[in-house]
């Protein structure tokens, strides 16, 4: 069973997972023909948002984690500060706050931690037993992302992340979590 981070909320994985974790991810299949599409699963609404309203709003979350997908896919974060709010920053994970400038300083040096955990050698990632991955090299385990919606506040949600074609290799994504501002999201935490 899976808490999600700040909810407490359990969720179950689904599929085989076992022959996924006896092999590392060098041996499993890959898809480098595109990014993985980001698809909408379970919406948990915690606003008086209905309607038209709740389907712009989850459609925004949605492009939004879609672009910086392709960018991590990519191999190219030259633009994430554009989706980083000036003031609020970004968390690279679940502790490691970022300023905006910051972000912007990382990102254009490929020696970086921000560079290196998601984009470059995975030299960061630390999992017994297995080599180090980067987080673009996990996204290739999938043409799909399923997106669970946790929609806290109207201006606030958090998204746990299953990579449909390898359930059991979801654990090496974050959930992230995008804030609004002024109409427009930006990613808050990184996956």
């Amino acid at each position: 069973m899976i808490l999600l981070s700040m909810l407490s909320i359990p969720v179950a994985c689904n599929g085989d997972e076992s022959d996924e974790m006896e092999m590392g991810i060098s041996q499993e299949r890959h898809y480098t023909d595109g990014p993985p599409e980001v698809v909408v699963g379970k919406i948990r609404n915690d606003t008086e948002l209905s309607g038209a309203q709740l389907d712009e709003r989850i459609e925004s979350i949605q492009v939004e984690l879609q672009e910086v997908v392709n960018l991590v896919y990519g191999g190219d974060l030259r633009t994430l500060p554009e989706h980083v709010h000036v003031e609020k920053g970004l968390y690279v994970d679940v502790k490691a706050h970022r300023t905006h400038s910051e972000v912007r300083s990382e990102v254009a040096d490929p020696h970086s931690y921000l560079s290196r955990f998601f984009v470059g050698d995975g030299s960061d990632i630390t999992d017994p037993g297995e080599d180090p991955v980067p987080i673009k090299e996990v996204l290739q385990l999938t043409r799909s992302i399923k997106a669970d919606v946790f929609l806290l506040s109207e201006d606030f949600c958090e998204i746990q992340l299953t990579l449909e074609d390898a359930p059991g290799r979801s654990y090496y994504l974050n959930n992230p979590v995008l804030i609004e501002w002024e109409g427009r999201w930006y990613i808050y935490r990184m996956f």
